[in-house]
Order: structure tokens, then C-alpha cells, then sequence
């Protein structure tokens, strides 16, 4: 949420939210395209992944190693899922070991 919140993909992360009144979700997106307009420069769309800090790319690599990991050891996900990660912070790879199965 954190790398798609500095991107500028305000609307995403607001529906996540499981909000008291999400059913004003919808009511509130004038203001969240005002808000994205503030802060990004943009009316719609994102910056993308490459143009944020190097704080947001990390915790948009380490989804990915999370997601990545997590379609191997189930064998499932979709096709992106499943392609092996690709780095876009300043720091190593995150580590993370297979999910071994109790018999």
C-alpha cells in the first residue's frame, strides 16, 4: 500500500480500507483526485513504480518477493505471480525461505 500510495494511486488504497462508511467511498473520490492533484501533480494515473523514493521501491520489491514466493509454494497465482521478481530499490533482495507443508 505504501509504495502505491506514494505513486499516487490514492483511490486504490482508499478501497482497501475497510472504512465504517464505505458506501461514501465513492462520494469522497472528487476529493481524492484533488488531494492526488496536491501531492502528485497529476490528475490520473501513477508516477510508476520508477519514479518514487527508494523507501516505496522497497516495499514494493518486498511485495513481490512475498507474492512471488507464496505462487511457488501453493502453485498458484497468475502469470505474474509466478515470473520471477524484478528489482527496483537500492537494496539487496529480501530473503525468504519455502513454506514447508506439515504431513
Amino acid at each position: 500500500m505504501y509504495s502505491r500510495m506514494e505513486s499516487g494511486q490514492l483511490q486504490w488504497v482508499f478501497s482497501m480500507i475497510s472504512w465504517r462508511h464505505h458506501e461514501n467511498l465513492k462520494n469522497a473520490e472528487p476529493l481524492l483526485n484533488e488531494l492526488q492533484q496536491l501531492l502528485t501533480g497529476m490528475q490520473k494515473g501513477n508516477l510508476g513504480i520508477g519514479n518514487v523514493s527508494n523507501p516505496a521501491k522497497m516495499a514494493y520489491d518486498l511485495h513481490q518477493i512475498i507474492r512471488y514466493r507464496l505462487a511457488l509454494d501453493n502453485k498458484q497465482g497468475g502469470n505474474d505471480s509466478l515470473n520471477s521478481p524484478m528489482q527496483w530499490s537500492d537494496e539487496p533482495f529480501a530473503k525468504i525461505t519455502p513454506i514447508i507443508s506439515e504431513k
